[in-house]
């Protein structure tokens, strides 16, 4: 059964899956072989569409994602995340029209500023694309702070109104 055990270890690798819920997942994909199939194909499609855009580091099927181009969307309001789930949590709620820019991370007080690329592409863009606002949506741990703290020192000469999502408990769920 090394070929039952090989898939197991491989779906172990993904997120949220352990050891127990892979051997459920092999299982099930062993007794349904049309499935196995399926999944195989749209993970092989999936693989050799995905691109990350140019503008925004989203994931789509196009060099610029279909966020960037919708022309319901304000692309003088940019709303900076960590992750592309980030913006699949945003995008859920329905409320945000502006545009995204993920980081594809943050950035450490132990890391040398430079690791992190996007940044400065957020400050380009916020300059090319005259942008009114810049709403930092970064988590409140100590890395997502450094993170907001580092582009609020970037954008400090540029005219741009900056906004942070709110965080923390509201008064009377705790």
């Amino acid at each position: 059964m090394k070929i039952a055990q090989n898939l197991i270890q491989s779906l172990a690798k993904l997120p949220g899956i352990g050891p127990r819920a892979a051997q459920r997942l092999a299982l099930h994909f062993l007794k349904n072989p049309s499935l196995s199939g399926e999944v195989a194909d749209i993970l092989k499609t999936t693989a050799n569409k995905a691109l990350s855009c140019s503008l925004c580091g989203n994931i789509d099927e196009t060099a610029t994602c279909s966020l960037c181009i919708d022309p319901n969307r304000s692309q003088t309001v940019i709303c900076v995340v960590e992750s592309v789930e980030d913006v699949w949590a945003m995008e859920r709620t329905q409320e945000f029209r502006g545009v995204y820019h993920v980081l594809h991370g943050n950035l450490s007080a132990r890391m040398a500023e430079k690791t992190l690329i996007r940044i400065d592409a957020l400050i380009q863009r916020a300059q090319n694309n005259k942008a009114l606002e810049i709403i930092l949506a970064l988590s409140s741990t100590f890395d997502g702070q450094t993170t907001g703290h580092i582009i609020l020192k970037k954008l400090e000469n540029i005219d741009i109104k900056i906004s942070q999502i709110a965080q923390g408990v509201p008064l009377g769920t705790e």
